[in-house]
């Protein structure tokens, strides 16, 4: 008496899709994309937090995720096409203060 034989079940696997990329000038995976709704209609922001690379790509199709705009900008930023700003990480100097100063009251509060 023979049995039947058992399907074999096939266990799939969902692909996450990144939320950092790897920045093409300083080589690290500190770049995002940010979408933000703009007067002529849905733009990205590009931005490293390490070197502080910082492009908008305008009038981005609604159908675009983060890793097209991404694709769309290291194809730009490879042939030189577009023109890259490079600003300072907002708010890290002061984060910076504020935890020194918060660090040297420890100090002084542990001394006494």
């Amino acid at each position: 008496m023979a049995r039947r034989r058992k399907k074999r079940k096939i266990i799939k696997k969902a692909v996450k899709i990144p939320t950092l990329f790897q920045c093409p000038n300083c080589g690290s995976n500190t770049l995002s994309v940010v979408f933000a709704k703009g007067e002529s209609g849905r733009k990205a922001i590009v931005s490293c937090s390490r070197c502080g690379l910082y492009y908008e790509y305008g009038n981005v199709p609604s159908i675009y995720q983060a890793v097209d705009v991404y694709n769309k900008f290291i194809d730009l930023f490879e042939e030189g096409k577009v023109k890259v700003e490079f600003k300072e990480a907002a708010g890290l100097e002061e984060l910076a203060e504020e935890v020194s100063e918060e660090l040297e009251g420890m100090e002084e509060a542990g001394e006494e």
